[in-house]
This record gives C-alpha cells, sequence and structure tokens, in this order.
C-alpha cells in the first residue's frame, strides 16, 4: 500500500510530512521528498490518520483512512 504525494509548485524540497494516529503518536515523519514521492503504508495498522503537511510555514493537514 502507498500513498502517493504530489507537490505541483510548490518548493518539495521545504516539505515536511508527518502522519499521526488517533492518539496523537507520530507514525511517521520525514523532509526528504521530490514533487512526487511516495509513502510505503504496509507497516500502518487500519485506522484513521492525520496527514501534516507543511511547506514554507504553511500547514495543510487530511485524514486518511487505511481500511485492510
Amino acid at each position: 500500500d502507498r500513498l502517493f504525494v504530489e507537490f505541483g509548485s510548490l518548493d518539495a524540497a521545504s516539505a515536511r510530512v508527518r502522519i499521526i494516529d488517533m492518539m496523537g503518536s507520530v507514525v511517521f515523519d520525514d523532509s526528504n521528498f521530490d514533487n512526487k514521492s511516495e509513502i510505503g503504508l504496509e507497516n500502518f495498522g487500519k485506522g484513521m490518520y492525520f496527514i501534516n503537511i507543511s511547506i514554507d510555514n504553511q500547514i495543510s493537514v487530511r485524514k486518511l483512512n487505511i481500511i485492510k
């Protein structure tokens, strides 16, 4: 299972992506991305997560629901 992230015209070199579980634990944290990147989800259990993407002091949060 993979999550595909595209940064488009934004500067992927300054991006940081964190995935946080429902208990508030950070289960993924990386800042090494290309404009189109993949994040492996095979070690994540089923459930709801939050994806926190920050680029140049702007933060976007999205929900991720993993169903197995």
